[in-house]
């Protein structure tokens, strides 16, 4: 991929007695892995778009959401929005029993670092409603709460929102999808949580 290219930083500063002093450092190695980490992202957002998956990342101190150009498709938001305060989505689940279930699992999510998975209907500023179903798991980066995760629309073709699962068993039946149209269900069959029927 790179056939021996290599990268130098070069800082040049005035000296005291008049000259000039020059740094050169070869930073062929990091500018590699810039490289790698930016194809690898530019890999998980095509991923993403195809599978219809949308990430959000939740700063929890700030109360605000960055959200994918996905996330603010599936919630009816111009696709240029990447920011959201998380009580405007809160808001959007119109639902009180949707927004405790979420309110609750970002809790658990902090308090033990585990994933959650939560369904949850929402309503998108052109009235229509939609069930998403949300997954994630709590951070601390430098001391800082952060909750990553993912959304995917679970609302059939036909626009009726079915009441959101509660999830019981890890492994129950494969009949989890079975109101999405077929096209979604191949596209989301191994994303979902698994729901007993």
């Amino acid at each position: 991929m790179f056939h021996g290219q290599r990268y130098y930083a070069t800082r040049v500063h005035p000296s005291p007695d008049g000259g000039i002093v020059s740094y050169v450092a070869d930073i062929t190695a990091r500018r590699r892995a810039e490289i790698a980490l930016r194809l690898k992202q530019e890999h998980m957002q095509l991923a993403q778009r195809a599978a219809g998956i949308a990430s959000w990342e939740l700063d929890v101190e700030a109360e605000e959401l960055t959200i994918s150009q996905e996330f603010a498709e599936i919630i009816g938001l111009p696709a240029y929005v990447s920011r959201l305060r998380y009580d405007d989505f809160l808001n959007a689940l119109f639902v009180s029993s949707d927004r405790n279930a979420a309110q609750s699992a970002m809790q658990q999510a902090l308090r033990g670092k585990k994933e959650f998975s939560v369904e949850l209907r929402l309503r998108r500023p052109d009235g229509s409603v939609r069930l998403v179903s949300s997954r994630g798991k709590g951070f601390y980066n430098h001391g800082r709460p952060l909750v990553l995760g993912v959304l995917v629309d679970l609302t059939p073709e036909g626009g009726e929102v079915p009441k959101p699962r509660v999830a019981r068993k890890k492994n129950a039946s494969k009949r989890r999808c079975a109101g999405l149209n077929a096209s979604a269900r191949q596209r989301h069959d191994c994303l979902l949580p698994q729901y007993p029927a």
